[in-house]
This record gives structure tokens, sequence and C-alpha cells, in this order.
């Protein structure tokens, strides 16, 4: 069932009924258990406490010691433990509940084989015929034995109840509710609607669709960027654009610092209160909000470096920055070493953002917010507008999160829209509304204007 419906306080309800009043034979001097597995040691610490606090107010005698509970008055037990092989061995069990199964292998139970826990964990009902094994869990990738089970549905050796949407499973939460909480499609039908995911589009095409269009009129830019992602040398593209935050010719929407720093430049810098917010405008009219423009997307393709080296690239390149006034190239760190040099060479500074696995999702959720709420503008170009609708989001076997083309075709064009995102969450690009605050440099000894 989806997220909030309560599936892990049911498995402690149920492990604590079986406990209480199951109808299981222990042989003199033994005890079993009711065991639930979860997926964090965190989860099954919060688990054990709720279960005693529900046995005080039952006023059933017990002790509590780590994960284990005893009954005084029964030969019999709960514990809450994380799952792995040695949870599951070792103890004869009545019931046995594993929380979260979907998730497992998120939780690091894949590095020991999830599978070998599920084995031991059934071997340790083996003197209970008709001890119960349940599976609780929400959607999560469609691999994986748990998928499987429920896929496959109903039948002699199991029942499947769901998959079921939170609201359903939930009367008490709304459907609407849950929709204001998570606006992006895939996420929602995931963890709410229970829908198993696989590799799916990373960016709602519709709205995708908005942000290549035409710019407001005699917006006021700030300072604009070249965004670059060199070729590996094979038979990716070399692609470059420029790009910078825009202001319609209206009122900002924030308060902003402006002081002149001679030879014709600015140094400017949102206003932030104590907490880091941006102080609001009170001339700004709605309607006329900052967008971040690309307005120059290109790539050099082929088996160019049979022909062109990389510093005549790197000069072709600095030629363009030099037309537009640009002092700062973005990159990931492939071949950042050279690259540093070469565009050192020409007076222009490189940044090379490393790509993590981490930053590349928070990049695809920084784009996803800007193109859903219309703050990204494209030029036409039907490369990008490909590779973007081919741009995929996979969850692995191990639970990560990845992003890639899809099939054999590439991301060199997509690339750049991640590197300014990447830049962007750094604070590195000038007049972003979504960067966070910086260091305010002290500018009261210069002349403002």
């Amino acid at each position: 069932m989806g997220r909030g419906a309560a599936k892990s306080t049911c498995l402690y309800k149920l492990a604590t009924f079986f406990a209480l009043f199951g109808v299981f034979d222990v042989p003199s001097g033994e005890r079993h258990f009711a065991i639930v597995l979860s997926r964090l040691k965190e989860e099954a610490s919060k688990g054990i406490t709720i279960i005693a606090a529900w046995l005080r107010m039952l006023n059933v005698a017990h002790g509590l010691t780590g994960d284990v509970i005893e009954l005084h008055d029964m030969p019999r037990g709960i514990r809450i433990v994380a799952a792995s092989v040695a949870a599951a061995s070792g103890w004869r069990a009545f019931f046995v509940g594993k929380d979260e199964r979907s998730k497992w292998p998120a939780g690091g139970v894949e590095g020991i084989d999830a599978e070998e826990v599920d084995t031991s964990a059934g071997a340790m009902t083996a003197t209970h015929a008709l001890a119960p094994v349940v599976s609780f869990g929400s959607a999560w990738g469609d691999f994986g034995s748990f998928y499987n089970a429920i896929a496959s549905g109903s039948d002699d050796a199991k029942i499947v109840l769901g998959p079921t949407p939170t609201w359903i499973a939930a009367p008490h939460i709304r459907e609407e509710d849950c929709r204001r909480k998570e606006r992006d499609s895939r996420r929602f039908a995931r963890e709410y609607e229970c829908k198993f995911q696989g590799t799916s589009s990373a960016f709602d095409t519709e709205v995708v669709a908005k942000a290549f269009r035409t710019p407001p009129p005699n917006a006021k830019h700030g300072e604009r960027v070249l965004l670059i992602d060199p070729s590996s040398g094979r038979s990716d593209a070399w692609t470059y654009a420029i790009a910078s935050w825009a202001h319609p010719d209206s009122p900002p929407p924030f308060l902003i610092e402006r002081a002149y720093l001679g030879n014709g430049r600015y140094a400017e810098q949102v206003i932030r209160d104590d907490e880091g917010n941006p102080l609001p405008n009170p001339d700004f009219a709605p309607g006329h909000a900052p967008f971040f423009h690309l307005e120059l997307v290109a790539g050099v393709e082929g088996v160019f470096w049979k022909q062109l080296p990389l510093d005549h690239i790197v000069a072709r390149l600095a030629a363009l920055c030099r037309k537009w006034n640009i002092r700062h190239v973005f990159s990931d760190q492939r071949e950042a070493y050279a690259l540093e040099s070469l565009f050192g060479r020409h007076g222009l500074r490189l940044f090379a953002n490393a790509w993590t696995n981490e930053n590349k999702v928070g990049a695809v959720e920084r784009l996803r917010r800007w193109f859903r709420e219309e703050t990204i503008v494209l030029p036409v170009h039907e490369k990008l507008k490909i590779e973007i609708a081919t741009f995929e989001e996979k969850i692995t076997p191990s639970g990560a999160i990845t992003f890639g083309a899809r099939g054999t075709r590439h991301d060199d064009y997509v690339a750049l829209l991640l590197t300014a995102a990447i830049a962007d969450a750094a604070g590195q690009l000038s007049l972003s509304p979504y960067a966070p605050p910086r260091r305010y440099i002290n500018l009261t000894h210069l002349p403002t204007v």
C-alpha cells in the first residue's frame, strides 16, 4: 500500500496479537517469539518501544531488554530487529513480519542477500505449521522478489492484498492532500498510488514543452556564463551553451543590493533576512518572475577529435566568450585539469563541479522545479528537446536512483542543464533566486548606483 497507511503499526499490532492470543504450543523450557524484521535498525528501535507501551496499557507483565520483549506469564516474546541473516537465525518464531520488504535493498540488506533473509525467516517457523509470515511494503522498483510476489498475485502459496493507494488503505487520508505533498507525477505514482517504478522519463514532457518559448522582452540578464560538456573522445559531442538568470523589465521579486566596482562592472546580491530567506520587493509585479535563460545551445559533433585538437576547441569557445563578455566557464570534472589551464590562457576561469550521484539527483530535482514553475527558457533546439524527452530515471536493485540517456542515445545536451543546476545549487550563478545565500561581501566602501 501507499505511504502513510500505517504498515509498520499494523505489523506491530499483528505481532502483539499473535504473542498474546495465538494458539501455538511452546515446549517446556523454551521461549518462542513473534519477530518483525525492519529495514533499518532505527525503525526496529522505534517499534519495540511502541509495543512495550501497548503492553503497559493492557496491563500485560513483561520485561524489555534491548530489542526483545519477554512476557512474564507466558513462554513467549516479541523481537523487532533490523533484517539480516543473523537476526533471522537461532530463534523459534510463531509469527514473522517483514516491514518495508520492498525497500530492503535500499537499506543495505541486499549486500547480504535479501532472499537469504527470507529463507532464514521462514525456517524460524519450522516448528509451527500455521505460523503466519507477512510481508508489508510500499511500491519501489519493478524488480526483486517482493515485486515478483506482488505482480504474480495470489496462489496456493500466498495471498496478495493490493497494491492499494494510500487514501484507500487509510480512508482518513485524502487523495488531494497527497497530491499537494508530492507534485512530481512519477514520485506521486510510486509513493502514494503504490505503482512500482521501472525506467521512466525523468521529466514531464508537457511541462518541458513550455520551456521552449520566446523570453520576455527587454529582460535584464545577470552575468552570462558558458556551460560546457566536454566530449569523452568517442561518439559523443562536445556541447556548450550560454546561460544566465534574467529578470523581466520590471522590479525584481527580491530586494537587491548593487554596487559599482569600476571598469563598468557591478556587484549585486539578493538581500536576505537572518535566516537566509530573500526579502520580497514590495514593488514586484506578479507574473514577472525571474527565469533561467539559455540563449545559445550548440555542439561540436562527430569524430571531431581526429581533426580538431583540444586547444583549438577552447580557443573557439574563448572567442565566443569575448563576444558575449563572459568570464566564467562551468563544467563537470572531466578533463578539468587540462581545461582549467587552457581556458586560463584566455583569461577565463573554469569551475569544474564534480558530479556525484547525490548532486545529480539534486540537479534533476532542481530542473524539474524550473520546468514545473516555468522558470527556465530554452531556445529552439531539436537535439536538446529529444535528449530531454529520452532522459530516464531508474531505480537500481541496490536502491539507488540513477539517470541517463535511454538505450544507446546520448545526453550531451541535457548534461548542460545538469551542470547549470549543480552550479546554481552551489550559489555560483548571479541573480539566482534559488541559490543558497552567499556570504555577504562588504559593499559599504563602494559607490552605490
